[in-house]
């Protein structure tokens, strides 16, 4: 008897759900010529809560599909959105500003504001392109002069062992941005209007290998400030990092720690790699953190200024005078060899 009383109950409030959600359910019944309320949020996640960024207020997208496919909601967003993001980005739908990405309509949990992200391709294809192999981490320990503090907590998770590990230092060459973009993000404190999009190859800390495909970082800058000093002035706000903070390059080009310091020697050698990479046209300084967790680089930049006669960067940019401090008093480290850098002074 309790059993049918229960099971009565159960199905009561199975049909009373089912039909607030047919009530409220308009997944289907959007016509040609209608608008979409679409929310644009950034391209990857940031913050503490590993949120997406909203991009701007909501829009009224127009739909002008004969259908209501999530396909055609893609399109019609990529068309309305060309303008401020280009053509070579695609739309993809999000459930949410924590995600994930929605494949189906009955995915998106609610039709009425469409959160969507623009990105390169099909971020979670993304696979390792070369590993570090076991005999160049045992290259490290035996060329450092402290090699304990490579197993202390600063360092990356340790590989696991593969087959096929190279006999030789690998002789990789990591993706990176393309010069032109690099310069392009030198132009963006000039730029008015719409946002500088650039395209980024990651690098997974615990396979010590980077992606294959590129993912896409927009970066925007707030023209008006939202605060200020009991003086008046202006002041910046960064994240704040837990720990002890050590300063490795100065944007001057000098490296601030000893030559044994074995985080000193890799932020050299990223340095060193900055401008290899670049042509020698841009140097990665100004290195500083705790640990890995690094923040407020400076680039001194080959050509001081653009096209325009504007500074590229910002005032940090030391330009050839940081450039020629660095390479003349660098000497290559074991992390320089493993990366298979040329000597800064055999020109």
């Amino acid at each position: 008897m309790a059993d049918a009383a229960w099971k009565k109950l159960k199905d009561k409030v199975t049909a009373k759900r089912g039909k607030k959600r047919d009530a409220g359910d308009t997944t289907h019944k959007l016509r040609k010529g209608k608008e979409l309320t679409v929310q644009r949020l950034s391209s990857e996640v940031s913050g503490k809560a590993q949120k997406y960024a909203r991009i701007g207020p909501r829009e009224f997208v127009p739909f002008t599909e004969d259908e209501l496919t999530i396909e055609n909601i893609k399109h019609c967003c990529e068309r309305h959105f060309a303008a401020q993001v280009g053509t070579s980005l695609v739309c993809d739908i999000l459930a949410g500003e924590q995600g994930p990405s929605c494949k189906t309509l009955e995915q998106i949990p609610d039709i009425k504001v469409i959160y969507v992200r623009f990105v390169t391709g099909n971020i979670q294809d993304c696979v390792p392109e070369w590993r570090i192999s076991k005999s160049d981490l045992e290259m490290v320990r035996s060329h450092s002069d402290t090699p304990t503090r490579l197993e202390g907590p600063t360092s990356p998770p340790k590989v696991a062992k593969g087959s096929g590990a190279s006999s030789s230092p690998s002789k990789f060459a990591p993706l990176s941005l393309s010069v032109a973009d690099m310069i392009k993000l030198g132009k963006i404190g000039t730029t008015q209007g719409l946002t500088t999009v650039v395209h980024l190859h990651t690098f997974d800390m615990d396979l010590l290998s980077w992606s294959k495909l590129a993912i896409t970082v927009e970066f925007n800058e707030e023209k008006e400030p939202f605060a200020h000093d009991d003086k008046g002035e202006f002041v910046t706000v960064e994240e704040f990092i837990d720990g002890k903070f050590t300063k490795y390059l100065n944007n001057t080009g000098d490296c601030c720690v000893e030559e044994t310091d074995v985080m000193g020697q890799k932020a050299q050698c990223l340095t060193h790699f900055s401008y290899e990479k670049s042509d020698k046209k841009l140097m990665l300084l100004d290195i500083q953190g705790h640990g890995y967790e690094l923040f407020d680089p400076e680039i001194a930049s080959h050509e001081l200024f653009d096209g325009s006669a504007e500074v590229l960067y910002c005032a940090g940019n030391l330009s050839h005078m940081a450039i020629d401090k660095f390479v003349s008093g660098h000497k290559c480290n074991v992390f320089c060899e493993i990366v298979g850098l040329k000597s800064l002074n055999t020109d």
